[in-house]
């Protein structure tokens, strides 16, 4: 809701054209998507990327802003300015919780789950719930 709030009060678009690309591929491949993308993007930018860099640098705000800022680059041609707002910022708390507990199974399922949410289940929800007005009489008024 935070990022909402703050995206809407900067006048950033929302999800809508990242989601119109993304519904444009079949359930199957967005699942594959989902889950690749959980298990690559959470070894490659928690993993390794904050380990190595905090390794190299010695610093662990720079290892977790680092991370999550190339991580919500990487996000930005497909999702916009307004989406990867809110990915920079969920990005933050989740490579900061990476950073505290070293719990890269954690980060996947976690990532998995989000993507699951909003890739997979809310579209079919949405498209169920089109269908609701003639199924239930008391919703068609």
């Amino acid at each position: 809701p935070v990022t909402e709030w703050l995206r809407h009060s900067l006048g950033l678009p929302g999800y809508a054209a990242g989601m119109e690309y993304a519904l444009a591929s079949p359930m199957v491949l967005r699942a594959l998507s989902v889950l690749t993308a959980g298990i690559v993007e959470e070894t490659l930018f928690r993993g390794y990327a904050v380990t190595r860099l905090l390794q190299l640098s010695g610093s662990l705000v720079f290892a977790v802003l680092s991370s999550s800022v190339v991580f919500t680059a990487l996000h930005l041609p497909v999702w916009g300015p307004g989406p990867s707002l809110g990915f920079l910022i969920g990005s933050i708390a989740m490579t900061a919780f990476f950073a505290w507990r070293r719990d890269l199974l954690a980060m996947i399922i976690a990532h998995v789950a989000i993507d699951t949410w909003g890739l997979l289940v809310t579209p079919q929800v949405s498209e169920w719930w089109a269908y609701v007005p003639s199924v239930l009489p008391w919703r068609a008024a």
